[in-house]
């Protein structure tokens, strides 16, 4: 029982410090981050019109509606930046029309 009690108390310990740091560090590199992002965010911005265009989509099942719409209309390239896609029926989806997609040349 002794054992078990100073596993926990260590557990607790251990706990309260790496919240303490992390809670103590976050303020001050967030406010880095966001001063980083205020000067320079003007590279991101033009006064020309350009062909990026970017959505955020929330729902699911209308993001995975949106990228297979975006595949098959597809005239001459895709530009994929997805990390991976899972084995699930999304997944199977959207490669399946990226397949179809390359069967028709693009």
């Amino acid at each position: 029982m002794y054992i078990i009690g100073k596993i926990i108390y260590r557990s607790v310990i251990i706990v309260v410090l790496y919240l303490t740091t992390n809670l103590a560090i976050l303020p001050n590199y967030t406010e880095k981050l966001n001063n980083d992002f205020c000067d320079n965010v003007h590279y991101y911005y033009s006064d020309e019109i350009g062909v990026d265009v970017a959505a955020l989509i929330s729902k699911h099942q209308e993001a995975v509606t949106a990228r297979l719409d975006l595949i098959a209309n597809a005239k001459e390239s895709i530009d994929i930046a997805q990390f991976y896609f899972n084995s699930d029926k999304y997944g199977t989806l959207i490669l399946g029309e990226i397949l179809r997609a390359a069967e028709r040349g693009v």
